[in-house]
């Protein structure tokens, strides 16, 4: 799993809220958006397919809140900062869980995680956020490009490099990854921790921020109480991470089956 941060350079990175911004898309940006099915949408028992509406929104939604979740969780508690996975449920909620990525420099690694019964899991196999502003004066929209627009220009050519994408659970592989992909249809809006501007994104202000989201993201279904495997790569860019989670489903609930969106 990788996840790169953008904001005028590159920058491998990032629990969430989810406060949508305007609906404006660009019609120049139109066929960015997402899924693009370029396989079977129901191959893999163990996921949802790139088409469906988990939990009553769609991946894009999924996608979104991913990114933010990772964004919002300070850095002395961020699961993508841990090294070892200890940190796997913090500023997790709901029904929907996140899966926490590699960040650079690391390129491979296992992780052990432990959550409660009934967790839906996100993957971000390969993706980009790339929010403005940033520190650069340089990074903005060209005279009369929409901010959206400007922002999906600098994370396609990205995503589009990756390849050989590979998501594993319990020795069942996901035959179709290049499918879920899902792009942004419109800016949407966050608000980070500035802990995170040195390890993960130099562009968080601690303000209401604007992004957007590309990428590969697939949900798992909640698995059995029990002790699973996940494991998944991918290449891009920045070169190829792997990651392997040795993961633990307890036999009791949270007790939290509300809000999936906070």
């Amino acid at each position: 799993m990788r996840a790169t941060m953008w904001c005028g350079v590159a920058l491998a990175v990032t629990v969430l809220g989810a406060c949508e911004g305007p609906r404006a898309t660009d019609p120049a940006a139109a066929d960015m958006v997402g899924p693009r099915a370029t396989g079977r949408a129901d191959d893999a028992a163990f996921a949802f397919g790139p088409t469906a509406a988990p939990y009553g929104h769609d991946m894009i939604h999924w996608s979104q809140r991913w990114w933010k979740w990772a964004e919002r969780v300070p850095a002395s508690e961020n699961p993508l900062v841990d090294s070892v996975g200890q940190t796997c449920v913090n500023g997790q909620r709901g029904r929907v869980w996140n899966l926490p990525v590699l960040i650079a420099p690391a390129t491979s690694g296992t992780r052990a995680c432990t959550i409660p019964n009934g967790k839906a899991l996100v993957v971000n196999l390969s993706g980009v956020w790339n929010d403005y502003p940033c520190p650069d004066t340089s990074f903005h929209p060209a005279p009369g490009q929409s901010l959206y627009a400007f922002l999906i220009q600098g994370a396609a050519p990205i995503v589009g490099a990756a390849h050989d994408l590979t998501l594993t659970v319990d020795g069942q592989s996901l035959p179709n990854p290049t499918a879920y992909r899902f792009t942004s249809r419109a800016l949407t809006y966050f608000t980070g921790s500035t802990t995170l501007d040195a390890v993960l994104d130099p562009c968080i202000t601690g303000r209401r921020q604007a992004a957007i989201s590309d990428g590969y993201f697939v949900m798992i279904k909640p698995l059995a109480p029990g002790r699973h495997v996940i494991s998944s790569a991918a290449t891009d860019p920045a070169g190829t991470t792997a990651v392997t989670y040795d993961l633990t489903v307890r036999g009791d609930s949270d007790g939290d089956d509300g809000d999936d969106d906070p």
